[in-house]
């Protein structure tokens, strides 16, 4: 049976298909996975999946039966052409809406690539119209895939509106829906839209539905004064949560959209509805990427202090229940904004981090701002310079809100940051706050490090992308050592695309630093080829043994969802003992660390916390044999690493072994240890969620100084996994 439909431009549902994954920063706040879940607690046959994709073959001849003509939503609770099902379905649902001429059917997809590439196996009756959504300008090449099918009638649904939209080339679309979200206001619709496209529409005579949940606004029908009152001949009007902006074009007679005309004018209408509610499109500018905030700096849609203000109120929100932040300078950040700001006044951004704020771990020397290391130690330490990350990004305009917990000394003594997806669950350590505050919204990028897992783990445990590059290609000066032969510094964003920004910026040689790469000199590469069909290996011997079971299942299925995209996926064994490598990268990091400390330790040894202690006093009784016995055989896990990463494009393992475990620890360094002993670059991409709600996380390697085949593939890998995970914070 059908459902009647409070969808503003339909009138009922079907949904032969049921769940769904997130593809976009649009699926955030996913009105149908929320409702599937909550039906799923009512004991709904339907829905005994809550929101995995499901086939309901005993609904699909349902529409056959009704006998009133409908307007007919297809799949509100899920998308027609997800990846998961199968063609001869789709096929099936085509067939059953070209059989019920009786029904208008409307197909809304965030996936017309699919589309396009079945669109000569379906057949498009004039009955069944296609949509796609675009919720700002990272996903323009929806519209090319929408107009490139066969659907007679074609629509756009710019819902929920979440950035600015350059000029789009309307010709060919039928209709749009404009709207945002609950906490959506009005007045920057036309903002967002932009006046170029709002000239095209008129041009186009292109009907718009501008919606905003929670709001009852009068419904409004404008005519094409040149043509004869099309409106007329429905003298009836409906109250519904949204409002026409202007139609210029005839509706099709059966939409829902056709009600009584007014004379008024859409220049006025835009004006009028301006006036009457203030605010913005989007639900707040903390959500934007770096690469979204930077486009909408760009184009003057938003300036550097409005998108630190919103990300400061994010944190005073947010850091009474997570503990991000060691010290948030509100006052340093607004005036970095505002210098920035002023700087745009004078001409274009210098850079795509110009006004785009960012954390910085409390190991990073920062000029005039207390940097502790998370330890008592250095309590009221206040560098007289930056290190280098800091300067590189201040330099290119960034704005620094403030130091992130770490903690002690970068090592294991677990923190006081909790994981925004479970308070219960450790963030992972050491690089805490920069990973926490990165998934929470409170920035779009951190700096981090890494000396055995101190990125790639947390930004696993907490759903966000993380970096480790090649040893050497960003500067360790001016951050407190660990392990002078392992540290290597590295960030967390949101998406590869921000990670490729920010490395862009802070991969410089540093004469300070003396093992900084020149990456002009190294053959080096920023610029990142698209990957088609990657060549991908896997290594099961040492990180599989080393998972939990639903992490070797989990890791298991992602690489058979690359094969199947045409990925080239092959095992491959390491001849070493890998246990025996492990204990040197301890035996490594320990001495140096015991070394580092040396004079604190002699002097303040109580001040120092248990792990930290525990591991400096190992590091002391290492001798010299032993140590260079370890370096030894670094070199030789390196050299093997190598022949087997120079056979592929990248290498995939699991991010870390299991989900994040309580707050006793910082999680297992396993997986990420080999390629920090062996100088490798690393990303870490979110790729689902464990059975518990906990983000699960795949690790791709390269060869050193192949950053760029590694974004590439990590970006390919990305759209392939479609895992956006937002933490319920």
């Amino acid at each position: 049976m059908s459902t009647l439909s409070k969808i503003e431009w339909t009138e009922t549902t079907w949904n032969p298909v049921t769940g769904c994954t997130k593809i976009s920063h649009g699926c955030k706040h996913c009105y149908a996975e929320r409702m599937s879940k909550r039906l799923q607690s009512m004991g709904m046959t339907k829905y005994r999946r809550g929101f995995d994709v499901a086939i309901h073959e005993s609904v699909l001849e349902d529409p056959l039966k009704w006998k009133k003509p409908s307007i007919v939503f297809v799949n509100s609770m899920s998308d027609l052409f997800h990846k998961k099902v199968p063609t001869e379905f789709v096929q099936s649902v085509f067939d059953v809406m070209n059989r019920a001429q009786l029904h208008t059917f409307q197909v809304l997809t965030k996936r017309p690539g699919r589309v396009s590439r079945l669109d000569a196996r379906l057949d498009w009756g004039s009955n069944i119209w296609l949509g796609a959504s675009i919720e700002s300008a990272r996903w323009l090449d929806r519209l090319d895939a929408l107009k490139s099918t066969g659907a007679r009638t074609k629509f756009l649904s710019l819902e929920p509106l979440l950035g600015p939209l350059p000029d789009l080339d309307l010709s060919g679309i039928d209709w749009v829906i404009v709207g945002g979200g609950v906490r959506t206001r009005l007045a920057s619709y036309g903002r967002r839209l932009g006046t170029g496209n709002q000239r095209q529409l008129r041009r186009e005579r292109c009907p718009v539905l501008l919606q905003t949940v929670g709001r009852r606004i009068q419904e409004t029908y404008w005519s094409d004064p040149r043509r004869p009152h099309v409106g007329s001949d429905a003298a009836r009007s409906r109250t519904l949560k949204g409002r026409i902006v202007h139609v210029e074009r005839p509706l099709p007679e059966k939409h829902p959209l056709r009600w009584n005309a007014s004379p008024a004018s859409p220049e006025r209408q835009l004006s009028t509805r301006a006036q009457h509610c203030g605010g913005r499109i989007m639900t707040e500018p903390y959500q934007l990427t770096i690469a979204e905030a930077a486009a909408e700096i760009r184009r003057g849609s938003l300036s550097p202090i409005e998108l630190t203000e919103s990300l400061l109120a994010r944190s005073r929100e947010l850091e009474p229940r997570l503990d991000v932040w060691v010290t948030l300078d509100e006052d340093a950040a607004l005036d970095a904004a505002a210098r920035s700001a002023e700087a745009l006044a004078k001409g274009p951004p210098t850079s795509p981090l110009h006004g785009i704020p960012f954390g910085v771990k409390d190991i990073f020397y920062t000029k005039g701002v207390e940097t502790t290391g998370g330890s008592k130690v250095y309590a009221g330490f206040v560098p007289q310079y930056d290190a280098t990350c800091v300067a590189l990004l201040k330099h290119a305009r960034g704005v620094m809100l403030g130091k992130t917990v770490t903690t002690e000394f970068a090592m294991f003594e677990p923190p006081p940051t909790k994981n925004p997806w479970n308070a219960e669950r450790t963030p992972g350590g050491s690089s805490s706050g920069s990973a926490a505050g990165t998934a929470a919204r409170m920035f779009p990028m951190a700096l981090g490090s890494q000396t055995a897992g101190s990125v790639l783990r947390p930004a696993a445990y907490n759903g966000v992308v993380g970096v480790k590059p090649t040893f050497g290609l960003i500067s360790r000066y001016g951050v407190m050592p660990v392990a002078w032969s392992l540290d290597t510094m590295g960030y967390f964003t949101r998406t590869v695309e921000d990670a490729e920004i920010v490395l862009n910026a802070l991969a410089r040689h540093d004469p300070n630093d003396d093992v900084s790469l020149d990456p002009s000199a190294t053959g080096y590469s920023n610029s990142p080829k698209p990957a088609s069909h990657p060549r991908i290996g896997f290594i099961r011997q040492y990180f599989s043994n080393a998972s939990t079971s639903e992490v070797r299942h989990h890791t298991n299925s992602v690489l058979a969802r690359f094969a199947a995209e045409g990925a080239f996926v092959k095992e491959a064994r390491i001849p070493i003992d890998m246990e025996a490598a492990r204990e040197a990268h301890v035996i490594v990091q320990s001495a140096e660390a015991a070394h580092v400390h040396d004079r604190d330790f002699t002097a303040r040894r109580e001040d120092y916390m248990p792990s930290t202690r525990s591991v400096i006093q190992r590091g002391q009784s290492i001798s010299a044999f032993e140590y260079i016995s370890a370096q030894q055989i670094r070199r030789d896990l390196r050299r093997e690493l190598l022949k087997i990463v120079e056979r592929f494009d990248v290498v995939v393992t699991p991010s870390a072994p299991a989900p994040a475990p309580d707050t006793t620890t910082t999680g297992d360094p396993a997986c990420q240890w080999p390629w920090t002993t062996a100088g490798f670059p690393t990303i870490s991409i979110p790729s689902g969620l464990s059975v518990d709600g906990m983000p699960l996380g795949v690790q791709l390697a390269a060869a050193p100084l192949n950053e760029a085949t590694l974004f590439s593939v990590a970006r390919w890998c990305e759209s392939v996994l479609e895992a956006n995970l937002v933490p319920p914070v």
